[in-house]
């Protein structure tokens, strides 16, 4: 799968914008509307979890493409909202509440050639996307860590239990995270 990353948002989180081997384009995470601007096609748009730096983006790509929208089962797309009082202007609360949600998928579905990893801690519904030799990871793990354990939802329990799945992922699994740059899964973990 050919892999470009983009960061837009606030936050500047990382959008991934994934060329199936069957010619079909995958959004992942994408951050805001201005992500259009790299986009000349998008089949179908993934979301790790559903904070507002990586989703402000899904109404744009969605209403211009047509594209369905999934998220895990298990999000819970309120709390990620709250997670952000005190951040979020009145627009981005608005453009977060108009979000249509047209599917959602479990631990172990595949969708376009990536198994879904159910990887709850940063949100009750994380979930990272693995293909061959890659996954998306969205705020899971970075190059240099792994993602904020205060919100609504979080649990330091279940991301112990995550990061322990993570760390059983080939040597040489490249990580696109939904923050900062890329690096191999041995980097992150130290084998």
């Amino acid at each position: 799968m050919k892999v470009r990353v983009v960061g837009c948002g606030c936050l500047n989180a990382n959008c991934c914008i994934v060329e199936t081997p069957r010619d079909k384009t995958i959004v992942i995470d994408p951050g805001a509307p201005e992500i259009l601007d790299s986009l000349d096609r998008a089949d179908l748009i993934l979301l790790t979890h559903a904070h507002l730096d990586h989703v402000l983006g899904v109404n744009a790509v969605a209403g211009r493409f047509g594209c369905p929208v999934l998220v895990s089962s298990k999000e819970d797309m309120e709390a990620c909202l709250e997670d952000f009082n005190g951040y979020a202007d009145q627009s981005m609360i608005d453009e977060f509440r108009a979000i249509r949600i047209t599917g959602f998928f479990n631990d172990g579905d595949e969708i376009e050639g990536l198994k879904v990893i159910s990887t709850p801690g940063h949100t009750i519904g994380s979930s990272c996307f693995l293909g061959e030799g890659q996954i998306f990871t969205g705020d899971t793990i970075f190059a240099h860590g792994y993602g904020r354990l205060d919100f609504k939802t979080s649990s330091a329990s279940d991301m112990l239990n995550s990061l322990r799945k993570l760390r059983n992922l080939p040597k040489g699994t490249i990580i696109y995270p939904g923050h900062d740059g890329q690096a191999r899964i041995e980097d992150v973990f130290y084998f």
